[in-house]
């Protein structure tokens, strides 16, 4: 093993000791772009996060009951939001990632995985997964290589949120 390998591998183990107290262990893909944030700071976008609940505009007693995470991934944000929401749906549309998301929030007794994509109409897709970012998978409409078969539907016929609440609604979207 090279020098510059030790002392990132180095690096890499001081990153998870500081980070193993304030943020939950996770599966990851090891050569993914999400991936690589949770292990050098224990949670993807976490100032973002954080931001959303230390706004002034914010009122936990309006959007504490539910909240939507749609394209969960991994399930980073989908666990940053189960420790403050009664019910969050986790929708992610890829089989793989899927399996992850289980693992990632198998103790959180209020998540609710759902495997579909969402979209304007209930169809079968093809999604083709990002090399470099698995949670930057795109729908699309010939089978290429590496593609899989999705179930895609309408939010609106799966998603009843509790009666008189808001629902923090966190859509992880992909620019094509």
């Amino acid at each position: 093993m090279e020098l510059r390998e030790r002392v990132v591998l180095s690096n890499l183990r001081k990153l998870a000791r500081r980070n193993l107290d304030k943020h939950p262990q996770m599966v990851v893909f090891a050569h993914d772009l999400v991936s690589h944030e949770i292990i050098a700071h224990g949670l993807y976008e976490a100032e973002l996060l954080q931001s959303i609940f230390d706004s002034p505009s914010f009122n936990s007693a309006l959007y504490s009951r539910a909240c939507l995470d749609i394209g969960a991934n991994i399930g980073n944000h989908t666990l940053f939001f189960a420790q403050d929401f009664q019910q969050v749906m986790a929708f992610e549309p890829n089989p793989l990632t899927v399996q992850l998301l289980k693992i990632n929030t198998r103790e959180c007794r209020n998540v609710r995985i759902l495997n579909i994509g969402l979209s304007a109409r209930s169809d079968r897709g093809l999604l083709q997964p990002g090399a470099f970012n698995v949670g930057g998978s795109k729908v699309v409409a010939n089978n290429s290589a590496g593609s899989v078969a999705i179930q895609l539907e309408k939010l609106d016929t799966i998603a009843t949120p509790p009666r008189n609440t808001d629902t923090i609604c966190k859509i992880g979207c992909r620019r094509s």
